[in-house]
């Protein structure tokens, strides 16, 4: 699918390094950063928004920051997210089994190899991108006693972060 604007042609000066240094570590075409050039304080803060939501992702441990950035991409439909977030999938340790579910083919409850933080937070990443939003009460309490305060906002934050990118590119 093409954009719906072109790229600036050039790119902005203080831009073209940072993209072409995510090209050189995707290996792709990084069309969002490109089109985001067009107004350079969104593209500053859309860096920003990513730098902080994956920091705070990785604090929630690679491994269920991976599963939830997965999720969240298949939710959301999203073929630049997914070709991202899928790539070397397996240094996390994701099987088979487990894409199938992160996919939505199989409930993610019914996959045995989640624990039930990662089950929690893949059931609050569905329904958090899921539209209209409708999330249980049941549910919010259940992450917030699993996950605590900070955690359920850095977990927000990272599904927020997917979502963004899933509607703008």
């Amino acid at each position: 699918m093409s954009p719906i604007v072109p790229p600036p042609d050039p790119l902005p000066l203080l831009l073209r390094p940072l993209i072409a240094l995510s090209e050189k570590i995707t290996g792709k075409t990084m069309m969002p950063s490109r089109l985001l050039a067009w107004t350079p304080s969104v593209a500053f803060a859309s860096g920003l928004l990513e730098l902080s939501a994956e920091k705070a992702g990785n604090r929630l441990g690679e491994r269920l920051a991976r599963l939830v950035r997965i999720r969240v991409s298949y939710a959301a439909s999203c073929p630049f997210c997914v070709t991202i977030n899928t790539a070397n999938r397996s240094e996390s340790g994701i099987t088979d089994e487990e894409m199938s579910a992160l996919r939505g083919e199989t409930d993610t409850d019914k996959v045995l190899s989640f624990s039930l933080r990662e089950r929690l937070a893949l059931r609050y990443a569905s329904l958090v991108t899921a539209t209209p939003l409708k999330i249980p009460f049941d549910l919010i309490e259940k992450v917030n006693a699993e996950f605590g305060p900070r955690n359920t906002v850095r977990l927000a934050a990272l599904i927020s972060k997917v979502n963004y990118w899933a509607r703008f590119s």
